[in-house]
Formats: structure tokens, C-alpha cells, sequence
């Protein structure tokens, strides 16, 4: 069983983008630390070149195909046509995010209809959430299944001190920013704390890149809050597992918008691990990710209830058991779900 190899196909799998790039690196991680035999197709220019490398392996080999980035890949696509003619009969197992499947044209939905009644297809998605919306494409609900996101704890690296100011209770986002992940809310609510409980120092760290930079900067300027937010761009792994350690609470209230959602939501796990409740979102795979009361506050995204939220998580100093094993659920030793699916389609050829 394990003498077959598994390619995996990706966009990218650095782990710092977050999202798919780091699901897809966590499962190489995976597969190399249950010694299967697998490599790696990625690249953020994907070239006609390797795609034809790609192309007669595809027709040679009995590889297993496992596509983590099928949409954001150019000619990824003929792959899928070479399967459904039949050319191709290798297995695949197809990664389903929830935003991969969101406001699918007709063409796209029959696509995937026809790919999933092939015995040699399945899907795999990253949480109930994703599935659900896969669901109705499907002639089959068997062709898919849930495969949680996978993390290998062991392989963390070694927090780096971030300087910080004096406080007395931190809280920490670290995020690609953009408007879905709902920032700014956050920060008109952490400035109602500050007016509500002047005897307390807070201070909030945000940390990340991406085009709502300027409109966060903006409104902290404009709130007033220079003196008890930092905003340090890109960070380290190291200085995000210094921050994960600190943080009192970690913060990503993110909301569900018509062409994006949160497939999951791996960095509440990641803080889940560091025994640091969340404050997220209560859409998508989030659900999952975050037990609501328990390994953080689940919030509809408004100011008024992040607020609320800010505030139960005064009221919990204990560290609580449960954060560390909810989150070793999904470890590599633990979760072998993806691991089983992979072995059931290679049994099946």
C-alpha cells in the first residue's frame, strides 16, 4: 500500500501565507512523518513546462494525484478533462476549501458532478462546512468526504521575544488582512474596553500584510489608539509563537461574504495549542475550529458582541485543559482521516 507515490499539487506550500498554502504544507508534513512516499508539484507560476512534465507522468505513472489548489493553478484543468475521458485513471483526491466552490458556474458544477461519480475521485474537505456546500454538485455524497487540516505541534519553532510595552492583558491577531477578516470592527470595540475599563492596560498586537493595511492604520489614527495597538506587518514563526504564548486572547472575528468564507480557520487551532482562547467568527468551518465557551467566544462579527466577547474573556483566568486537547485532535498522530482516504483509494485500483 505504501509503495505508491503521491504527488502532491500545489501553489504554493509556505506555510507563512496561511490558508491553503499552509494546509498544503502541513500535508506534506503529514505524509512525510507516516513515511509515505510522496512529491511535490508547486509554484506560483505554474509553467507549460512542468505542466507537461506533469502531464506524461500523469499517463505513465500509477502515481495518486492529491490537488490542494486545483482552482488557482493555470492548466491545471486538463487534468480533470484527461479524467473524464479516461485517459487518465490514476486516483485523485481533490482538496475542497469552501471559497474553491463558492458562486461555481453551471459548467463547473457538471464538472464536478461528472468527476465525482468516477470510482477513482474523491473529495476531501477541510471541514462539515465546505462539505455541505459541496454536497449539491455531487450525483454521489459518498465521492466526499470531511479532512480536517493536520498539524505537525512538533515541528513549532522556537518562540522569538517580541518587545512589547507594558500591559497587563494582551490580546493578538495575526492574519492576512483583508476586509472579510473584520479587523476594524475589532478595533472599535477594543476602543469601547479602553473607555469602559480605563484601569486596565490593554494593549492589542496586530500582525500581516494584505490590502486593507492602510484602512486598519487608518482607523487606529483615527480612533486614537496609536498608544495601545501595534501594527508589525509581517512577522516571524518564531515571534507568532512569543505572541500565541502571551496573548491573553487571539482575535479573527471573521465574517462569511458571497465569494469567501472560513473553510476552517487553522490559526484558532494554533492558538488552541498555545492555551490561548479565540474570539472568531460563527460561519463556515469556524464551527469547527473554535467550541464555542470553550476554546473561545463564537460572535456574529458586530462591534457590540466582540465587545461582549473582550469582556467574558476577563472573567476567564484559569487555562483550561480542554484548549490543548481540542487542538491535538488534528495532529499528525492523532488525525488520520485524510491517511485513511488516501489508503482506500489506493486499495481500490
Amino acid at each position: 500500500m505504501n509503495n505508491t507515490k503521491i504527488l502532491i499539487i500545489a501553489k504554493s506550500l509556505d506555510k507563512r501565507r496561511g490558508g491553503i498554502e499552509a494546509w498544503s504544507h502541513s500535508i506534506y508534513d503529514y505524509l512525510v512523518h507516516h513515511s509515505r512516499d510522496c512529491a511535490v508539484y508547486a509554484g506560483d507560476s505554474f509553467s507549460l513546462g512542468k505542466y507537461f512534465s506533469l502531464m506524461i507522468r500523469s499517463v505513465f505513472s500509477g502515481d495518486l494525484f492529491l490537488l490542494t489548489d486545483w482552482h488557482r493553478i493555470k492548466y491545471l484543468k486538463i487534468l480533470f478533462i484527461l479524467k473524464l475521458l479516461r485517459i487518465k485513471r490514476n486516483p485523485f483526491i481533490i482538496l475542497i476549501h469552501g471559497d474553491d466552490i463558492l458562486n461555481f458556474s453551471r459548467i463547473r458544477k457538471l464538472l464536478f458532478s461528472v468527476l465525482g461519480s468516477l470510482p477513482t475521485t474523491r473529495f476531501a474537505c477541510t471541514s462539515h462546512a465546505a462539505l455541505n456546500l459541496l454536497k449539491p454538485m455531487l450525483r454521489d455524497n459518498t465521492s466526499a468526504s470531511v479532512c480536517n487540516p493536520i498539524f505537525n505541534f512538533q515541528n513549532f519553532v522556537k518562540p522569538e521575544p517580541v518587545q512589547l510595552p507594558d500591559y497587563d492583558i494582551l490580546f493578538f491577531t495575526v492574519s492576512r488582512l483583508v476586509p472579510r477578516k473584520n479587523i476594524v470592527s475589532v478595533l472599535h470595540a477594543f476602543k469601547k474596553l479602553l473607555q469602559m475599563h480605563p484601569d486596565i492596560k490593554f494593549h492589542y498586537i496586530i500582525a500581516g500584510k494584505g490590502p486593507e493595511e492602510n484602512n486598519i492604520y487608518q482607523t487606529i489614527v483615527n480612533l486614537e489608539l496609536s498608544e495601545a495597538v501595534s501594527f508589525l506587518g509581517t512577522i516571524t514563526e518564531g515571534e507568532k509563537e512569543y505572541l500565541y504564548d502571551k496573548a491573553s486572547l487571539y482575535i479573527l472575528p471573521a465574517l462569511e461574504q458571497e465569494d469567501s468564507i472560513e473553510g476552517f480557520g487553522m490559526v484558532y487551532i494554533e492558538a488552541a495549542y498555545h492555551n490561548t482562547m479565540s474570539l472568531s467568527g460563527n460561519t463556515g468551518g469556524v464551527t469547527e475550529s473554535v467550541i464555542d465557551s470553550v476554546t473561545g467566544y463564537r460572535t456574529d462579527g458586530s462591534v457590540i458582541n466582540i465587545y461582549r466577547a473582550m469582556i467574558n474573556s476577563l472573567q476567564s483566568n484559569q487555562v483550561s485543559p480542554a484548549l490543548r486537547k481540542h487542538a491535538e485532535k488534528f495532529s499528525i498522530q492523532n488525525n488520520r482521516d485524510l491517511l485513511n482516504l488516501i489508503d482506500s483509494m489506493i486499495i481500490k485500483r
